[in-house]
């Protein structure tokens, strides 16, 4: 019964919140380059993904929602949610300089309003 906003909230989260995973998850982002040359490494972060994915999909299509088209669509844009939030993600860990990260969530908030309500 959320709303669309609310459940974007959910996936995109606060700047504070963006904060707290990137320390969470600061070793994570350090083993990204090492699954380039170990595949059960990259079989690890493969199933990491293909959770997240399944969790953005249940967040965007709420419960009861109609038609495949629609649980598809969601699908993929949980997928693509997951790419810009690690961009955001990856921006503070390598601290670039003159990153907005205020902007960049409220640009993040947008993209997925506009991409989900064109479904």
């Amino acid at each position: 019964g959320a709303t669309l906003d609310e459940r974007i909230d959910l996936i995109v989260g606060s700047a504070e919140q963006l904060r707290q995973r990137v320390e969470r998850f600061a070793a994570f982002y350090e083993l990204l380059p090492e699954a380039s040359r170990d595949t059960e490494l990259r079989e690890r972060l493969m199933t990491y993904y293909e959770g997240w994915y399944a969790w953005a999909r249940e967040v965007l299509v709420p419960a009861g929602a109609d038609g495949e088209r629609r649980a598809r669509r969601a699908a993929t844009i949980g997928q693509f949610a997951s790419i810009l939030l690690d961009g955001i993600f990856m921006q503070m860990v390598v601290a670039a300089p003159g990153f907005d990260l205020e902007a960049a969530l409220r640009d993040a908030r947008r993209t997925l309003s506009y991409l989900l309500d064109r479904g």
